[in-house]
């Protein structure tokens, strides 16, 4: 007789669970009832397993949820998993500990026109995979054996009708995927990026003419996507000036972000190592306030006198969120909005 214990029975439901999902998506739109039942008893089931290893149900509880599971829909639907599951965890009902799954073995059988097309053709037995076929040749039932105890039954997938519009080209690239999920889009995504097109314009026209633009929304709203793959893009492609730019993420020390975007600007010809050393002594020396931020800034500009910079501070809500020192976020702070009404004051006068 073998036992189980919770622990090792979730393996298994998951197990189960996973194949009965893959077999669902072989079915597209038209997925059958008792393959929708199966997914739902064995995630109620995982359900009530993870309650009683949390310690959140007693064993006892644990089986007498499941035994409500197995019993509530009986005479509405097969109960193909949890009809043999439950006469196992019946018979060790006064043991303590683990779930008898001697009961479990072999197939289970289907019920009605099922039994009857069986009978009336033949069956084709292969490693863990058994198929019945009617007289006509057309398969009814595919039983799996997905977890070594446990064998479930659900009608096979109708075949696929295969056209020549269907069969793919050999030389016919794939395209990309243009969704990316939770991940922002970024100058490389440009042209999978649209639907923004109006605000990219107005940020373009406010980045041009104002030293400090800040793009506010909700998480996941779309920021940082906004920026990468619309504003830097336009800049580009559109501005009559050059631009240069950086990028960095305030983390939990915003001083050497700062100065891991800038070195690299201004420091050209350092190797990798030595770009490292001065970053770490301008970080210092600009939260000490030994080096004003403009003066780097000048230094930039003088190396590329060309070109416009745009430093763009991507999750800013990091200095917030990661950065525990108060002393140095307020510093920090302090150091951008001098730096920003320095850059105000010298703006030469539009009127002339």
């Amino acid at each position: 007789m073998t036992q189980i214990n919770p622990q090792d029975f979730l393996i298994k439901l998951n197990k189960n669970l996973n194949t009965l999902q893959e077999r669902e998506a072989q079915y597209g739109g038209d997925v059958p009832l008792d393959l929708l039942n199966q997914i739902d008893d064995h995630k109620t089931a995982i359900a009530l397993t993870e309650q009683v290893i949390a310690g959140e149900l007693s064993e006892a509880e644990w089986r007498e949820g499941l035994k409500r599971i197995h019993s509530e829909f009986v005479g509405e639907r097969p109960q193909r998993f949890l009809k043999p599951l439950w006469s196992g965890i019946e018979q060790q009902s006064q043991q303590v500990g683990g779930v008898n799954l001697s009961d479990i073995e072999g197939e289970v059988s289907g019920e009605g026109d099922i039994d009857a097309s069986v009978k009336a053709g033949g069956d084709v037995v292969g490693g863990d995979k058994k198929i019945t076929y009617n007289q006509q040749g057309q398969p009814v039932e595919t039983q799996y054996n997905v977890a070594g105890d446990l064998i479930i039954n659900y009608p096979a997938p109708p075949a696929p009708t295969v056209t020549e519009a269907d069969t793919p080209i050999a030389d016919e690239p794939i395209p990309d995927n243009p969704y990316r999920g939770l991940f922002a889009f970024r100058p490389e995504h440009a042209h999978l990026f649209f639907g923004r097109e109006s605000f990219t314009q107005k940020l373009v026209r406010a980045t041009e003419s104002r030293p400090f633009v800040t793009v506010l929304g909700a998480s996941g709203s779309g920021k940082s996507s906004i920026v990468f793959a619309g504003l830097v893009p336009a800049l580009l492609n559109q501005s009559s000036e050059p631009w240069l730019f950086t990028t960095f993420r305030p983390g939990d020390d915003p001083f050497l972000g700062l100065a891991s975007a800038l070195v690299p600007l201004y420091e050209t010809v350092l190797s990798k190592t030595e770009q490292m050393v001065v970053t770490r002594k301008l970080s210092t020396s600009l939260q000490e306030g030994d080096l004003p931020l403009s003066d780097v800034l000048n230094s930039i500009d003088q190396t590329h006198p060309d070109h416009r910079l745009l430093i763009i501070a991507d999750q800013f809500e990091e200095l917030y969120t990661l950065c525990r020192d108060a002393d140095c976020r307020q510093q920090f702070l302090n150091v951008l909005l001098t730096t920003i009404q320095s850059k105000i004051q010298n703006r030469p006068d539009p009127s002339g």
